[in-house]
C-alpha cells in the first residue's frame, strides 16, 4: 500500500483539486492507497471540504489538531499513523505536484530508500526565493559542510519525497521534539536519490512561510543538528582575547619606552558597546540552546488531537 502524508493549512480553495488530482493518479497505479490529509489548525472549511470526501472514499483520512502546531508536526503525525509499505510526504499547496508521484515511486522500485524531489522550473515568487536562499545561506555559513543536515544538493529538496517503510520507521522512533524533518530523514541513513520534478504554480491563497518562519526554522536545522554555532563562539572568543592582549602589550610598550598615554574616549565607548554587542549575539544563541534543552525536558506532546476519521 502507499500512503500519501498531506499537511494542510487553510485550504480550503484548493484542497478539492487536489483530491481529485491525487485520486486520478492513485487510480492508475493499481495498487492499494491512503491520502492522510493533517489539518494544522484551519480556520476555514478545509476540515468539512475533507470530511466530504472521506465519506464517499474511506481511502481519503483525516486527523485534525486542536490549533495550529506548526507543518513540521503535522507531517509526523501523518508518518505516525500512515500504514502503507511505502510513504510520499508533500505539501497541500499543489506547488508539490501529484502527476510526480509515479516518478517517485519508480526510484524506489529500483532499490532506493529514499527519493527526493528536486524542484526545477520553481514557480516561487522573488520573496519565496529570496527567503529560501536565505535559509541555505544561513546553514552554509553556520553548519561545516560536513555536517549540513541533509547533504549539498539535498539542502534544496523540499518535503516531496518518497521513503520506504523502514525509513518511517527508524523516524517514527526518534524521540526530538524541536525538529527539522529534512535533516532527519537524511539522518536516519538508507539509501537515496534526487529526482527532477516539475514544481507547481500555486494559483490560489499564498504561501504560509513568512520570513520569520523560515528563520527560526533555519535555526532549529542549526541547532538540532550541530553543535558548531558553540564552537565558533570559542573561537570568536579566543581570538578578541588575543587581539586584546596583543593591543594591551602595545598600550604597555609604548607607557614603558615612550611615556605614551591612551587617548580616545570615543574609542574606548565604541569598543565596549561592540563587544558587549558581540556578547549579548553570544548570549542569545547559547539561550537557543538551552532553550530546546528545557522544551525537551517537559515532556510535552508534539500536538494535541481534535479528530480523526482514520
Amino acid at each position: 500500500m502507499v500512503s500519501i502524508v498531506v499537511a494542510v493549512f487553510n485550504e480550503e480553495k484548493i484542497v478539492l483539486e487536489l483530491v481529485k488530482r491525487l485520486e486520478n493518479v492513485l487510480n492508475s497505479l493499481g495498487t492499494d492507497y491512503e491520502v492522510i490529509f493533517v489539518d494544522d489548525g484551519s480556520k476555514d472549511k478545509t476540515v468539512e471540504l475533507i470530511e466530504a470526501v472521506h465519506s464517499r472514499n474511506r481511502r481519503l483520512k483525516l486527523v485534525q489538531f486542536s490549533r495550529n502546531f506548526g507543518q513540521v508536526y503535522a507531517i509526523r503525525a501523518g508518518l505516525y499513523y500512515a500504514k502503507g509499505d511505502i510513504v510520499v510526504l508533500m505539501d497541500g499547496d499543489l506547488q508539490d505536484k501529484p502527476e510526480e508521484i509515479p516518478k517517485l515511486l519508480a526510484k524506489l522500485h529500483e532499490g532506493y530508500d529514499v527519493a527526493y524531489a528536486r524542484r526545477i522550473n520553481r514557480q516561487d515568487s522573488f520573496y519565496r526565493k529570496a527567503s529560501s536562499r536565505l535559509f541555505v545561506w544561513m546553514m552554509y555559513f553556520l553548519v561545516p559542510a560536513h555536517e549540513l543536515p541533509a547533504g549539498h544538493e539535498l539542502m534544496f529538496a523540499g518535503v516531496f519525497r518518497a521513503m520506504r517503510r523502514e525509513v518511517v520507521d527508524a523516524l517514527n522512533s526518534l524521540p526530538e521534539r524541536t525538529v527539522y524533518i529534512q535533516g532527519l530523514i537524511h539522518w536516519v541513513g538508507f539509501t537515496s536519490t534526487l529526482v527532477d520534478v516539475e514544481h507547481g504554480k500555486r494559483t490560489m491563497g499564498r504561501s504560509k512561510w513568512t520570513l520569520m518562519k523560515l528563520l527560526s526554522y533555519a535555526l532549529d536545522a542549526i541547532i538540532s543538528f550541530s553543535p558548531y554555532p558553540l564552537r565558533k563562539i570559542s573561537i570568536l572568543g579566543i581570538f578578541i582575547s588575543f587581539v586584546s592582549g596583543f593591543v594591551g602589550v602595545g598600550y604597555l610598550i609604548q607607557r614603558i619606552f615612550f611615556g605614551t598615554q591612551a587617548v580616545g574616549f570615543t574609542t574606548l565607548v565604541l569598543v565596549i558597546l561592540i563587544l558587549g554587542g558581540v556578547q549579548l549575539f553570544l548570549f542569545g544563541i547559547i539561550g537557543e540552546y538551552l532553550g530546546r534543552m528545557y522544551i525537551e525536558t517537559k515532556r510535552r506532546p508534539l500536538y494535541i488531537i481534535k479528530k480523526k476519521l482514520i
